[in-house]
This record gives C-alpha cells, sequence and structure tokens, in this order.
C-alpha cells in the first residue's frame, strides 16, 4: 500500500516513523544540496532497520553534493541510503535558467532515465559510493546561498497559500 506524503505536510518538530519496506524521498536540488526542509526532514526520519531508502533529486545542470550528503546525513543517524538518483529537468533558476532550445531534449532524457530509476527501485538496485566533489562542495553552495540571499533576496519570498491561484507566474 503506497502512501505519498509532503514534507511540508509533516510535523518535523517529532520525529518522523515510517514502517514501510520502501522509503522514497523526491525533492528538488537547491543551490546543489538538499533543501533545508529535507535536511531537517532526515533528521527526524526514522526508518525499519531493514527498509529500503533511496532519494531522487532533480536539478538543471548540477547537483553539486547532495546525494553524498544525504547519504553522509542518514549515515550519521544510522540510516543506510540505499540508493540514490539524480534527474535533470529544465532548470528555472531565475541566475541560470535553462536555454530554451535545450529543454525538449532534457525533457525526453528525463522520461528515458525515470524509466531506469524505476527500474533501479523496483529490483532494489544499491548504490552506497557516493563522491564527494570539491569543485561543487560547501564552500560554492555557501558561496551561492550569500548570493541568491544577500542580491536576490531568495528568502524574502512568501506564498499565501489562502490568495494562490496556481497560475504559475512566482514559478516562472
Amino acid at each position: 500500500d503506497t502512501q505519498i506524503k509532503s514534507i511540508s505536510g509533516l510535523d518535523l518538530s517529532n520525529p518522523v516513523k515510517c514502517d514501510s519496506d520502501f522509503v522514497g524521498i523526491v525533492f528538488p536540488v537547491y543551490f546543489l544540496d538538499r533543501p533545508e526542509i529535507v535536511r531537517h526532514f532526515l533528521e527526524r526520519l526514522e526508518v525499519k532497520k531493514d527498509a529500503y531508502v533511496y532519494c531522487v533529486a532533480n536539478c538543471g545542470a548540477m547537483a553539486g553534493n547532495t546525494l553524498f550528503n544525504v547519504a553522509s546525513q542518514l549515515k550519521g543517524r544510522g540510516i543506510c541510503l540505499s540508493a540514490g538518483f539524480l534527474m535533470f529537468f529544465p532548470d528555472n533558476s531565475i541566475v541560470f535558467p535553462t536555454a530554451p532550445d535545450k529543454i525538449s531534449g532534457m525533457l525526453s532524457d528525463a522520461e528515458k532515465n525515470l524509466r531506469s530509476v524505476l527500474s533501479d527501485i523496483k529490483s532494489r538496485t544499491t548504490s552506497e559510493n557516493y563522491k564527494k566533489s570539491l569543485l561543487y562542495g560547501s564552500a560554492l553552495t555557501a558561496f551561492m546561498k550569500f548570493i541568491g540571499y544577500k542580491f536576490f533576496k531568495f528568502k524574502e519570498f512568501n506564498l499565501d497559500k489562502d490568495k494562490c491561484t496556481k497560475c504559475g507566474v512566482c514559478e516562472k
């Protein structure tokens, strides 16, 4: 019996207990890493000892150390990231958006990659050897966050869910 839950809808002030044999965490890469809400969720996640835990991170051109950081954070809590997958989609970044002529090819490639990812998950394929990149490491992530927050005011964006009409303007 599959359940899909939004991390933002969970009470992250308490442990998040999951008794499933398969635990999937799907999220966008944010500044070459996992978003803060995902990091906070991983601090609270409790799974069965033999659970197959995987993550699927979607990004534009680069994922930085996202998979390494997720695996390390979980390992520090005694949880093994069984497999981590990257899905490359057109980037809606304000700073580095995907060129319009690349979008169609990226979507086509992503569809093929998704089939492979689903097959790997169904067969419980493991990939526990995540490499840490010095080039796309924490210093670059910190620098990008600083620029984004200081000059582009990314943290100042607030969404009033009661007034949202889902028009897509803020997403663009």
